[in-house]
């Protein structure tokens, strides 16, 4: 098995880094009636060290995540429309590990950790794309998240 692939031969970038369509989108926005918000270039989205950060999909733009453990700040990964931010701290409560800034001007809905929660309890679909990108771990037993397939 090559290794950028998993199990079945799906690519470890498309588990990793999902892309949600335009329903998947809608459908996170009604689920808690998120409206998109605007954000010039060069916000900073969270810091490491950050709490309770929100989680981000990209409707428009792109967020560069960055780690800034180093002598300079790395770029890790970009996310553009239809990707998410997906820092563990926005299920654990622990401290961000890394930064998000915006790239460009963006349109993203930004979501707090307890309605990222709702999503996630009450679409089950959007839970099976949104969870696999958080490590495991992720989630302690005050900020579980309960799928339907975890139903005992």
């Amino acid at each position: 098995m090559a290794e950028n692939t998993l199990i079945a031969g799906t690519p470890l970038k498309s588990v990793a880094f999902p892309v949600l369509d335009e329903a998947q989108m809608a459908q996170v926005a009604g689920c808690i009636k998120a409206m998109p918000t605007h954000h010039a270039d060069g916000e900073v989205l969270f810091k490491p060290g950050d709490r309770a950060v929100k989680f981000y999909i990209v409707k428009s733009g792109a967020i560069d995540i960055i780690d800034s453990t180093g002598d300079k700040p790395k770029t890790l990964v970009t996310h553009s429309a239809g990707q998410f931010s997906g820092e563990v701290s926005q299920l654990s409560g622990m401290p961000a590990m890394v930064g998000a800034v915006t790239r460009g001007d963006c349109e993203l809905f930004e979501i707090s950790p307890e309605a990222l929660r709702q999503v996630l309890n009450q679409c089950p679909g959007l839970s099976d794309i949104i969870l696999p990108a958080c490590p495991p771990g992720a989630t302690d037993s005050s900020t579980a998240v309960r799928r339907p397939s975890d139903a005992p």
